[in-house]
């Protein structure tokens, strides 16, 4: 295409624009100055010139053009050491350089003999700048001075504006030594330095340390005589003091019980209403005296209360299970008792301190709040302390009772401006001390009062909570597979009944290490799981909604073959005329909450104690031969399970197995649909918790069922019917594929054989 322009080639989309460098001088053609002598030549005409035109050599010299490649050469390296002598360096480059020079000159051009007078050049120095520098011109020189030691690499290129192809790049590759100073041998010797002076340093402070320490010590002795014989009175006065408490104790409690026993009986006989009046006064004085003893007791506690272990708390359980102990008695009075806790972890207190303090708290709030009073408990933490406040709108107290509200025996009233006297805050203040905490209350009033514990957050990691926080999304996914699962559990049964699933909960905390416990909140349902379950021993509060502590042992009794089961009372209340109506209905035991863990377990122990001893006499008796000798299979495959889900679980599908084992069509699936899971969640769960799956399960608790029907005589087919099996001869088989024997040849010791074999 020739134009006014210039001369142009365009081929496949690509253009090529003529100049003088390929021969052509004009830029302006003559209009209709093409003339074609054949296809592939023509005479193009311009202003100065004319041009024969053969267009396949047009083609291959643009195609030549377009990839042509030149090199740059890098001809001259000169470095100006710091002396200022000039050195010359070899142009190819690979040289190390044994200090940083002062200047280093590279001298390089287009050494290309066809074009390059129309190159320009491009630079860099790799280790200094990563971008290419431009040069005008096809020659050039350029000097780097103040380079730092490394590695370097000077490149240079040719920059041909008529070539397409990428152009070669020539290298002047070099190094400069690294200086002493920053060799590893120079670190070393810093090292060693710094070490001496350290040393140096230390030296003169142990010198100086020593001199003043030889001047303290003899201060010091002279100190430590005289304070060691202060302390040696001291340790009498309070040794003396002790000795007078724990005495006048012990002294007065004899006469205090003496006294309280005929007034009692005085009670209960036919008197005036004036003289039942002082009767009751002096009955009532005299079981403050009593509570005043029990306090006496209470202050050789405070005397050694540093001195006791920690103890791991779950917090929200712990607060939960005592508001809910405590609630009974608001009811009572009508008052509204909230609660909240925002601690999630475990923490580290003295044993049994949290208890005693929280619970003294809020006796004397329900205590001394009126009528429809509003009590509020809130557990808070931040980041090193946790706060459990307990507040109330009562009477409140002025600022000189606040003055005095904490010392032992302090005098308060309640809302009806009765008085009493206590050590109730006192002892919760030295439990606070004890813990490194303080105690805070603000009150005012006729406005109410705010106490506040104020206690170390030390968190303790608790294994069984740390894998119950992993596994709290759902049970099902913690179950593991065929290889896992069932392990033996030889530990005693313990059946809790308590009036929520926290307090439950809570007890279990307290002893589940130690015996494998099932809780329900309901006495009904206890009655019915028990022959199930077989407990060794039942912990019962006192004020169960559906059934009272006292109603559910008298049931109980009722059944010849739990007669004897050991029964414990919990409750909050010290209501005497509750826990004589207790041990008349054969209680064996009865607790004030809260209790310490160390008095739970002694007498869960000494219960267990009594009862294996009378199993063991009743066990001689040649009438209770056969009672004794009926197996018991589902106790011996409890498992003990890790948290509560798991023994929702178990609880729940013994309960429906016990409901529904007669009915011959009773299957896994209709387990499963009664549990509102599917077959193969419960074939997961049974993996892990049951030795035995379903059906192996269901048989052998069958069979069980039948012993004392198979000991009384009846008929197979009777009994086969009776416990679910649906016809005799599916009885006698799994009879025999249990026992090793058929029903007609079993005797009940070789029953008992088998059992404990399996077990």
């Amino acid at each position: 295409m020739a134009t006014n322009k210039g001369l142009v080639l365009i081929d496949e989309g690509e253009i090529f624009e003529f100049d003088n460098s390929d021969g052509v001088i004009d830029i302006d053609f003559n209009y209709q100055g093409i003339f074609p002598l054949n296809r592939q030549k023509f005479i193009l005409v311009g202003d100065q010139l004319s041009y024969l035109i053969d267009t396949h050599r047009v083609k291959a010299f643009v195609e030549r053009r377009r990839n042509h490649q030149a090199q740059a050469s890098i001809f001259k390296v000169r470095v100006l050491p710091e002396a200022g002598t000039e050195a010359m360096l070899s142009p190819h480059g690979e040289i190390e350089l044994k200090s940083s020079p002062e200047e280093i000159i590279f001298e390089f051009a287009s050494a290309d003999y066809l074009y390059s007078h129309l190159h320009k050049l491009e630079y860099r120095l790799m280790g200094f700048h990563e971008e290419w520098q431009s040069l005008p011109d096809n020659m050039g020189t350029v000097a780097y001075s103040g380079l730092d030691f490394g590695q370097f690499d000077f490149q240079v290129r040719v920059v041909d504006s008529k070539s397409k192809v990428t152009q070669p790049v020539s290298r002047y590759p070099f190094s400069i030594a690294t200086p002493f100073w920053y060799t590893w041998q120079a670190y070393i010797l810093y090292l060693v330095a710094v070490g001496l002076a350290i040393w140096l340093v230390i030296l003169l402070i142990k010198r100086h340390l020593a001199l003043k320490s030889l001047m303290l010590a003899e201060i010091i002795q002279q100190k430590q005589s005289a304070l060691m014989e202060s302390n040696r009175s001291i340790t009498e006065l309070l040794n003396k003091k002790e000795r007078i408490f724990s005495n006048l104790a012990a002294e007065i409690k004899q006469p205090v019980m003496q006294i309280i026993n005929p007034l009692a009986e005085l009670r209960n006989d036919h008197l005036t209403s004036k003289m039942r009046q002082k009767l009751d006064a002096v009955y009532s004085h005299a079981g403050r005296l009593r509570v005043l003893m029990d306090q006496l007791t209470a202050v050789q506690r405070i005397e050694h209360i540093s001195s006791q272990i920690l103890q791991s708390y779950s917090v929200g359980k712990t607060l939960d299970y005592l508001v809910e102990t405590l609630r009974p008695q608001a009811i009572q009075k009508q008052q509204i008792l909230s609660y909240e806790c925002q601690i999630k972890s475990r923490v580290l207190l003295v044993q049994d301190s949290l208890e005693a303090m929280v619970n003294n708290l809020l006796l004397n709030a329900i205590t001394f709040t009126q009528p429809r009073g509003t009590i509020r408990v809130k557990a808070s933490a931040d980041a090193d302390r946790m706060h459990i406040r307990v507040s109330d709108n009562g009477p409140g107290m002025s600022q000189e009772e606040l003055e005095f509200v904490i010392s032992r025996f302090a005098h308060g009233a309640n809302h009806n401006g009765k008085s009493g006297i206590g050590i109730g805050l006192n002892l919760t203040n030295e439990l606070v001390l004890a813990n490194e905490g303080w105690l805070e209350i603000k009150s005012q009033k006729d406005s109410g009062t705010e106490v506040t514990l104020h206690l170390p957050l030390n968190t303790a990691v608790d294994a069984t909570e740390a894998e119950n926080g992993a596994e709290s999304e759902t049970i099902i996914r913690q179950v593991a597979d065929k290889r896992a699962s069932y392990e033996t559990n030889e530990l005693p049964v313990v059946l809790v009944i308590e009036r929520s699933q926290e307090a439950s909960e809570y007890l279990i905390d307290l002893v589940g290490q130690r015996y494998n416990c099932y809780a329900l909140q309901s006495g009904a349902k206890a009655l019915e799981i028990i022959p199930v379950l077989r407990p060794d021993i039942i912990i019962s509060e006192l004020n169960v909604p559906d059934m009272s502590g006292i109603a559910f042992t008298e049931k109980l009794r009722e059944e010849a073959e739990f007669a004897d089961l050991p029964v414990m009372i919990l409750t909050a209340t010290s209501d005497h005329t509750a826990k004589l109506d207790s041990f008349k209905a054969t209680v064996n035991d009865y607790l004030i909450k809260p209790v310490e863990r160390e008095e739970l377990v002694s007498r869960i122990e000494s219960n267990l104690t009594f009862s294996r001893l009378a199993h063991l006499r009743r066990s001689d008796a040649p009438e209770q031969a056969h009672s004794e000798n009926v197996p018991a299979y589902v106790k011996t495959i409890l498992p003990h399970c890790s948290n509560e889900k798991e023994r929702k679980f178990v609880m729940k599908f013994l309960s429906i197995v016990e409901a529904n084992y007669k009915d011959e069509h009773f299957s896994r699936s209709a387990a499963a649909l009664r549990l509102a899971i599917s077959e193969r969640q419960l074939n997961r769960l049974l993996s892990k918790l049951l030795p035995d799956n379903f059906t192996m399960f269901l048989k052998k608790y069958r069979l069980e069922k039948s012993m004392p029907m198979l000991a009384s005589g009846l008929q197979i087919t009777q009994i086969a019917l009776e416990v679910g099996f649906g016809s005799a001869a599916y009885y006698s088989r799994s009879f025999k594929q249990v026992y090793g024997c058929l029903p007609s040849e079993m005797s009940f010791t070789q029953a008992e054989q088998v059992v404990e074999e399996e077990s």
